[in-house]
């Protein structure tokens, strides 16, 4: 089985739309960043992450694994697919003059105490939902009173099919993902409602059905003219989570307390890109404003702090603010 979502990001970078991630380890104690890139079109976050560990290299590592399934046939996730209304454009309050794209923008990093975490974990489960829908609430929340007009938008949620694919390398691409269509301001509840109906509608698997078809039948030159028309439909950005890592950094140029982070890559049709993990039982939040919003690296930390202040006030009041541990970026 090969990678079928190289090809569209190797279409992305014809068009001039940056697929490079970029990841690392960042210092609790002073906030230094240890920064590396990847092309999408090598690898997801995930495999990112998995090649570093490696090559540092880090002996005792723990992060995504997945489960092994099997994967739904083409005719069976057609028949699943419900008609959707179309995702609402995002009436943005800033746009930039030109639908520029541009490389090495400011990336915000925001991360939590274990006991912060914790007790974030026990409040998505007193709430009855996960910790993801919770993280995703406050942002989307704090991005549509702060970035736009009126209303609400869509948002790309990448979804792992590690365990499923069987790919030459656990590096490469095992992702696919669903759209979710969100109003003005949400809840937990509300967004987990509709990913997991997307899930049980095999949402993700119907989209890595199209994405190999057209590769496959197509091959690149007809993935190259069908990504500009991909990229016309607008949505607020991509919110993804790259799970849980454990990582003893014993033995290594790197303090104890070193955390992962990571980004994807964004794109003027997807210009909020967020995304969370957990590393060593820290809770870490990462964000990134495409250069198509007009907006410098003042504005996304200011956004990311107001995230990270949505997501504290859901605990009690000693957790209210920005009392938290920092990073300054």
């Amino acid at each position: 089985m090969q990678d079928y979502a190289a090809p569209w990001f190797r279409a992305r970078r014809l068009h001039g739309i940056d697929d490079t991630i970029y990841f690392g380890m960042i210092e609790p104690s002073d906030g230094k960043r240890h920064v590396f890139s990847v092309p999408h079109e090598q690898c997801d976050g995930v495999g990112a992450f998995m090649q570093l560990l490696r090559r540092i290299p880090v002996s005792d590592w723990r992060g995504v694994t997945g489960k092994s399934m099997p994967i739904p046939g083409f005719l069976q996730c057609w028949r699943a697919q419900q008609r959707k209304k179309k995702f609402e454009a995002p009436m943005w309050r800033k746009r930039a003059l030109a639908a520029v794209d541009a490389k090495d923008q400011f990336i915000a990093v925001e991360y939590f105490s274990e006991e912060q975490t914790r007790r974030l974990r026990q409040q998505a489960k007193s709430d009855s939902v996960p910790l993801n829908a919770m993280l995703m609430a406050a942002l989307h929340n704090v991005v549509s009173e702060q970035l736009l007009v009126q209303g609400g938008g869509g948002w790309f949620v990448p979804v792992t099919l590690r365990g499923a694919l069987t790919l030459p390398s656990d590096e490469m691409n095992h992702a696919s993902g669903i759209c979710i269509s969100l109003t003005g301001r949400t809840d937990g509840v509300a967004i987990q409602q509709q990913l997991s109906q997307a899930i049980r509608n095999n949402e993700h698997w119907w989209m890595w059905h199209q994405a190999r078809l057209v590769a496959t039948l197509g091959g690149q030159w007809l993935v190259n003219r069908l990504l500009p028309l991909m990229q016309q439909r607008q949505h607020l950005g991509s919110f993804s989570s790259m799970g849980e890592w454990s990582i003893d950094w014993q033995g290594s140029d790197y303090p104890l307390d070193t955390l992962m982070w990571a980004v994807p890559p964004g794109s003027p049709a997807y210009p909020v890109a967020a995304c969370w993990l957990i590393c060593n039982g820290r809770l870490v939040l990462m964000l990134k404003l495409n250069a198509v919003l007009g907006f410098g690296a003042e504005r996304c930390q200011s956004l990311m702090k107001d995230w990270a202040i949505a997501i504290r006030s859901s605990l009690s009041s000693q957790f209210v603010g920005r009392n938290g541990e920092k990073c300054n970026a």
